[in-house]
């Protein structure tokens, strides 16, 4: 355990150096070697480090050994092989018990001793390789394993028999270094700590002592295990001999331990000296020291003076506290803390209003304009870097984490959100939205887990917003507001901000109207009933509420969803299970009850009444409920309702409404296009007309039968142009009709044409040409129409009338349609044929009183010529024949024929 003699050092010298010609040994340091300018002869390795028991377990400590000894030589025992039962180990002063056990691996073996006795695996591991290379030899020796710790070997002497073996070595060995700091024992104050004591170089008392200011126990400790320091000529070459005055124990443990474990505290101290001086010692603004320099897990040091802390680790070196932020980091446990050690110094910006800021192992101490000094660590410091860190993203922190009692989670409040944080999990919400979402019961509430951020949004205008498991906080021009729940499940089943409800523009509210909860946005209301929720576009919810709000104590619920035309100008509607409603730029009305009813029957919005244009209302004429549409008005006797389109209305309001002389109607409305587009309707007591820019006019009693019998508006005769009247040349009522004048008498009635009424009245009517006896018919040439007494015929308001036999003789011709055609005067005495004569297009009638016949016109000259048919001719025989352009017709005396082949000259042929 203590420096080799000569002779010791020079057979392990010689054993080094042929394992090292094997290949054996590694000839250079490895490449996290210990600098020897790091070596403090008054701080070998840190209390925390060197009496802490627990460092590695059992499987930790064979893992090591196995990767540092990867080759045991074959037939060899070596430590990564070895095998040992062990006795047990009452507890002492020193030690508490270890239990006996069979076949213990070393790392077994080392890991109990070293719980027990409160010495590091590290520093046991450490030292079986300074004292014999145990860890990484593939060829120990027997002794080796005798004398595993140089426990009980001092340097004139043989080893003590008592101690021999693996685990008695390794348990002997951590006895006496646990033993040394002990107060009252015998080597409490051999090279105390806190003292500094001459420490010999060398066995040999001719090499000279050192004078080391022992700053720790287990540098004590050490220096009482092995009592030489290393000379200059030892760290000159670290990783090999010095001189004849060179000892090698604490060397080799000080360079093994940082090789293999890392920094064991002294380079440290060393740099917070330096840091000290620099910044002017105790005359700078550090001041004094006061106490003594602490070391920490890893070998991290702290060093705490009047003005300040001095920290150090081996991964940031050193870094100091001060001031307001060194007091909230003391009131925080400082380095042994939630904060750790500094690894940092004082940052100063003016982001976000300004303010310091330093980092630490776990999390960071902010000191800002607004927020003061506050600690953001743990799980808040993660989210804060993740969020853009401290004064970026989401700004200052202005308050400490807290338990947020509305989410019963750990929250943190910065200038521009708050934070919260749940078992690994973070989350932020705005701070415009904080108190939003705390009054639905935040996020462990109504809301949910936010699943993003600030979102900005060019949407209608655009806003911004955050997306929650359950809901949204909005932004808009209207406002912010909360959409969550069973609304948030009907907003975005509607698109969201992107479909037709757009932004929200209301929190939910309780509607007073429904009885239900209710929220507004821009392009709807969301009426929910607990279960079910429902969309009422925005342009009908006012109406809804006149009318008593949805569900059972108004109009029911939507039957179906909103729909749209654009006829009649356009507009929306919607169906509830009381009621229709319907928008149009005229506004919002609805339709309940038999109004409902009856608008249903007309076809609704589509449909012969077109858009609601009022409320229901009390009819002044008729006393009736009414209510306006777009192409009529709707009236109402609690039994029974009739339509009644507006170009009819003034005339059945000037008549007393429907409860006046008209009466109800009896018919639906009719719109037709035929002879110029108009309405009509039948009522109780008329039928009602209201033709395209004309008068409108009712058509009752006879005259309406008449009418209908004529085909009404639709018929030949189309509209009444003006109401009843007694017609002057006749004498009786009349209505005028497009195509013709009406005329009634008792149970008869009759049409005289449009174009003949004027001839018919000027022949003197009824007493001249009598009763009309058919209807007027229209021919290419004018008008024709039979009357009791005689045919009327007319030509651009020239007439005809042909009567009597003449009449007889026409229609037997087949009148208009047969061979005469249309009459062109009226009759005459034939004075060369003695005979009443008429002339049609088609040929002349001859009537003598008791015969009648009909020549051509191209025979009449010739006739005349021959002296008529009172002469040699005589009275025809037969109808004239006719072949192409020729013409034959027989008489009493002869044949008259002309053709092209006659030139056109009549040829008389006597019979």
């Amino acid at each position: 355990m203590t420096v080799l003699s000569p002779l010791r050092s020079a057979l392990v010298a010689l054993v080094l150096a042929l394992l090292a010609t094997a290949g054996l040994v590694a000839a250079a340091p490895p490449s996290t070697a210990a600098d020897a300018k790091d070596f403090d002869p008054g701080f070998l390795i840190a209390d925390e480090l060197f009496f802490d028991g627990t460092a590695m377990s059992a499987a930790q400590v064979d893992s090591f050994i196995a990767a540092k000894n990867p080759g045991c030589a074959p037939g060899r025992v070596c430590l990564e092989n070895y095998r040992e039962t062990i006795t047990s180990k009452s507890a002492n002063s020193r030690c508490s018990a270890v239990s006996a056990g069979s076949n213990r691996t070393a790392g077994q073996i080392i890991a109990a001793v070293a719980k027990a006795c409160g010495i590091s695996p590290e520093a046991i591991l450490v030292i079986l390789q300074k004292e014999q290379s145990l860890v990484t030899s593939t060829a120990p020796s027997s002794r080796a394993f005798q004398a595993a710790m140089g426990a009980g070997c001092p340097d004139t002497a043989p080893c003590d028999g008592n101690y021999a073996g693996f685990y008695e070595q390794v348990y002997y060995g951590a006895y006496l270094l646990k033993g040394y700091t002990i107060p009252g024992s015998t080597h409490y104050n051999r090279y105390a700590a806190g003292k500094t004591s001459a420490i010999q170089y060398n066995p040999k008392s001719s090499c000279g002592t050192k004078n080391v200011y022992v700053r720790n126990q287990a540098t004590h400790a050490l220096y009482v295990y092995t009592p030489y320091t290393p000379n200059a000529a030892a760290l000159n070459n670290l990783y090999g001999t010095g001189d004849s005055c060179s000892a090698y124990g604490n060397r080799n443990f000080w360079r093994q331990f940082t090789d293999w474990f890392g920094a064991t505290g002294s380079v440290g101290a060393q740099v917070i000296a330096n840091y000290y001086a620099y910044h002017g010692g105790a005359s700078g603004w550090l001041g004094a020291e006061v106490g003594d320099l602490k070391v920490f897990a890893g070998g991290k040091l702290l060093q705490r003076y009047e003005g300040g802390v001095v920290t150090w680790t081996q991964a940031t070196g050193a870094d100091s506290v001060t001031g307001e932020i060194l007091e909230y980091w003391d009131s925080r446990g400082g380095a042994s803390g939630v904060l750790g050690f500094p690894i940092t110094g004082v940052f100063t910006t003016s982001v976000s209003g300004g303010g310091k800021r330093q980092d630490f192992e776990g999390g960071s101490i902010a000191n800002s304009n607004e927020g003061g000094v506050k600690g953001v660590y743990g799980g808040f410091y993660e989210a804060m870097v993740h969020y853009g860190g401290i004064g970026g993203g989401y700004g200052w922190p202005l308050t400490e984490r807290f338990r947020d009692r509305t989410t019963d989670l750990l929250a943190q409040d910065f200038q521009r959100a708050r934070i919260y944080h749940s078992g690994s999990s973070f989350t932020a919400i705005p701070t415009d939205y904080v108190s939003i979402a705390d009054g639905v019961g935040g996020i462990s509430g109504g809301l949910g887990w936010p699943l993003s951020g600030l979102v900005t949004s060019g949407v209608d205008g655009g806003g911004t917003f955050q997306r929650f498991a359950s809901g949204n906080i909005m932004t808009s021009a209207d406002g912010t507001y909360v959409v969550y729940g069973g609304f948030y499940s009907a907003y975005q089943a509607k698109g969201g901000r992107q479909g037709p409800l757009s932004w929200p523009v209301s929190d939910r509210y309780f509607d007073s109207a429904s009885g239900y909860w209710a929220q507004d946005f821009r392009g709807g209301t969301i009426v929910h009933t607990g279960s079910e929720a429902y969309v009422i576009d925005a342009r009908l919810i006012d109406t809804v509420r006149e009318l008593g709000g949805v569900g059972p104590r108004g109009i029911g619920w939507p039957t179906a969803a909103v729909k749209s035309s654009s006829a009649d100008g356009g507009g929306i509607w919607q169906t509830f299970s009381k009621a229709t409603i319907t928008s149009t730029s005229a506004g919002a009305f609805g339709v309940q009850g038999g109004f409902r009813t009856a608008y249903a029957a007309l076809g609704g919005p589509t449909g012969k009444a077109g858009w609601i244009t009022s409320e229901r209302y009390r009819d002044p004429v008729s006393g009736l409920l009414a209510q306006d549409f777009t192409w009529g008005t709707v009236f109402h006797t609690g039994s029974e309702w009739a339509f009644v389109p507006s170009a009819l209305l003034p005339l059945l309001q000037d008549n007393g409404g429907v409860t006046g002389r008209f009466g109800m109607p009896t018919g639906d409305p009719q719109l037709t296009s035929a002879n110029g587009r108009g309405w009509f309707q039948d009522f109780k007591g008329a039928l009602l007309t209201a033709p395209y820019r004309r008068e409108s006019i009712a058509i009752s009693g006879g005259f309406r039968s008449a009418y209908a019998q004529l085909g009404g508006p639709r018929g030949a005769y189309g509209w009444p142009l003006t109401n009843r009247y007694r017609h002057e040349a006749s004498g009786m009522q009349a209505v005028d009709l497009q195509g013709g004048t009406l005329l009634h008498s008792g149970s008869e009635w009759a049409l005289v044409g449009d174009d003949i009424e004027p001839a018919w009245s000027a022949r003197g009517a009824i007493r001249a040409v009598g009763w009309p006896t058919g209807l007027p018919v229209t021919t290419s040439y004018g008008q024709v129409q039979t009357f009791s007494r005689g045919l009327l015929s007319v030509e651009d308001e020239e007439s005809v009338l042909v009567y009597g036999g003449l009449l007889t003789a026409y229609t037997s011709l087949g009148g208009v349609k047969g061979v005469l055609g249309q009459p062109l005067d009226d009759r005459f005495y034939d004075r060369v044929n003695s005979a009443w004569a008429q002339d049609f297009a088609g040929g002349r009638i001859l009537h003598d009183g008791t015969r009648y016949t009909y020549v051509p016109p191209e025979f009449l000259d010739a006739i005349e010529e021959l002296g008529g048919v009172d002469g040699a001719l005589g009275w025809p025989a037969g109808a004239p024949s006719r072949y192409g352009s020729a013409v034959r017709q027989q008489f009493e005396g002869g044949s008259l024929y002309v053709a092209k082949a006659t030139g056109g000259e009549v040829v008389f042929t006597p019979r």
